[in-house]
């Protein structure tokens, strides 16, 4: 079964060990965008979806796909 978008993007925020404010300066996004992606209030379009996989080092079907676990 597949995690959602929003968790797998906290786990892999959480990997990297960066907080939302740091992902979104990397990004070029809001705070608020990121969290928004995180609690799956909103689904990133294919372009956010294509740079947030190069900034993690994954690919877009992971994020979508993957069921990334709690690294804790």
């Amino acid at each position: 079964m597949y995690g959602s978008i929003g968790a797998n993007l906290r786990m892999l925020r959480f990997k990297k060990k960066i907080n939302q404010k740091e992902a979104a300066a990397a990004l070029g996004l809001t705070n608020q965008t990121i969290s928004n992606y995180e609690q799956n209030k909103k689904v990133p379009r294919k372009r956010n979806l294509e740079r947030i996989a190069l900034f993690y080092g994954v690919t877009v079907e992971e994020i979508i796909e993957a069921d990334y676990k709690d690294p804790s």
